[in-house]
């Protein structure tokens, strides 16, 4: 004979708020099993057998079948169902349960166990359930979760976090399945608000806390499984030990380390994490340069940093606060050797990009690249290449006297009116139709688009 017990509301009002009519949330909790139906694991074991420190997240992606019996998650049979249950896929889908592993990693990242939803077979395992509502488990509909319970860690145990109950809310079906898989660690109810082994709400997303804290629901009461208080992470921590921090890795991906670099450039920085990463910090040449919290990592750079060598520095913090950092050291060179190191409507004069004299570059000047025009658009029409700006050739005047909007594929290009450089005089005015001209001028344009240079 089973004994139900700690089968409460999880659900409440802040600790001094009266709780609304407990039958209208979900509850969670245990189901006390006779010893007989457990394997009860000495945590001296779990420290030293590596492979019985899995947690599986399950979300029955194909269904899950789970049968009464002496509890064990490799053969699915589990000792708090009286028959055979179906339990449906987890209904969310993935960028969901996505977000659900990456809670409950961040939950038990302090301590020595692997997070995992990938099935790990017959290897020993502790495993939630996450799927299917309480009534596909033969359990009343407002229970939210359960586990099976004794005060001691079970080995092999499944818990079940009936996801349809909570709706698509990853935090909080995170939170159920911490306490649940707490329970079949030996772990009492808190009256802690911030740790996932309460009933209280309302004091923001919860994390194990190192608290000695009373035990109880909605009032402190004395613990079930002995002592005045209960402390979860020390608890963990004498089950399972303390885990490895895992800083992130990062990357600085370009520049390459010693490259050369002209002024303006910018930094592409790749970062990784085990659980996450929430922010890439840069600094360049001992100056701050900005702080990205998600991808893509890439910085613009400061002016007025001097030519030489620059040092740059990229740092990723991951969740935990745990930090890693990436330096390179590049040569910044501002000097120009032509007009095409150099930007739009500027050329290069002693190996320094000037800005061109008034009269040069202008709108139909004769032009060799985009560098010589200051609309930094050159385009060729023939055997001419002349300055230009792009236009609408559907809107009447949209160059200047003197000019003609020219089609050019989903655009145009000012060009001088009545001439193409073809020596034909066949020019294409606003509105007009496209002659041979106009298709020269077309791939030019086209071909400029290409060639127009990144400052």
């Amino acid at each position: 004979m089973r004994k139900r017990c700690w089968l409460l509301p999880i659900a409440a009002a802040a600790a001094a708020m009266p709780a609304p009519a407990r039958a209208d949330r979900p509850k969670t909790g245990t189901i006390d099993v006779d010893p007989s139906r457990v394997h009860l694991v000495d945590p001296a074991e779990l420290r030293t057998h590596g492979d019985t420190r899995l947690i599986f997240l399950n979300r029955c992606a194909a269904g899950c079948t789970v049968t009464p019996g002496v509890e064990d998650s490799r053969t699915n049979r589990s000792s708090i169902v009286n028959s055979t249950v179906q339990l449906p896929p987890y209904p969310y889908g993935d960028a969901s349960w996505s977000e659900v592993v990456r809670c409950v990693r961040n939950m038990f990242e302090p301590f020595d166990v692997e997070i995992t939803d990938v099935d790990p077979g017959s290897t020993p395992h502790f495993e939630a359930m996450v799927a299917g509502s309480p009534q596909d488990a033969g359990f009343a509909n407002d229970v939210g979760g359960v586990a099976p319970a004794t005060c001691g860690v079970i080995g092999n145990a499944i818990n079940f976090t009936f996801a349809e109950v909570w709706g698509d809310d990853p935090q909080r079906i995170c939170e159920v399945i911490a306490q649940e898989t707490g329970h079949t660690f030996g772990m009492d109810h808190e009256y802690l608000c911030a740790d996932p082994m309460t009933y209280l709400t309302g004091c923001g997303a919860k994390t194990f806390q190192d608290v000695d804290a009373q035990c109880g629901e909605y009032e402190p009461r004395a613990c079930k499984c002995g002592g005045a208080t209960q402390n979860s992470v020390q608890r963990l921590l004498y089950v399972f030990g303390a885990g490895e921090p895992t800083p992130p890795t990062v990357e600085i991906v370009e520049p390459a380390d010693g490259a050369t670099v002209r002024p303006g450039f910018t930094v592409s920085v790749d970062a990784s994490d085990n659980h996450e990463v929430t922010e890439v910090s840069l600094v360049v040449g001992g100056q701050p340069s900005g702080t990205l919290t998600t991808r893509p990592y890439v910085f613009n750079t400061p002016d007025g940093l001097a030519d030489g060598p620059v040092t740059i520095e990229a740092r990723a913090v991951d969740n935990r606060g745990d930090a890693a950092v990436a330096r390179i050291t590049v040569v910044l060179d501002s000097s120009c050797r032509g007009d095409s190191d150099c930007g739009p409507g500027q050329m290069c004069d002693g190996g320094a990009c000037v800005d061109r004299p008034p009269g040069e570059g202008e709108l139909g000047d004769p032009c060799e690249g985009n560098a010589d025009c200051r609309s930094g658009m050159c385009a060729r029409s023939g055997d001419e290449q002349r300055c230009t700006a792009a236009c609408d050739p559907t809107v009447a005047d949209a160059c200047p006297a003197g000019f003609d909007c020219l089609s050019a594929g989903t655009g145009g290009a000012c060009w001088p009116a009545g001439g193409d450089g073809t020596g034909g005089g066949c020019a294409v005015r606003s509105g007009g139709t496209s002659a041979p001209a106009t298709w020269a001028l077309i791939a030019a344009v086209g071909a400029l688009a290409v060639r127009r240079r990144r400052r």
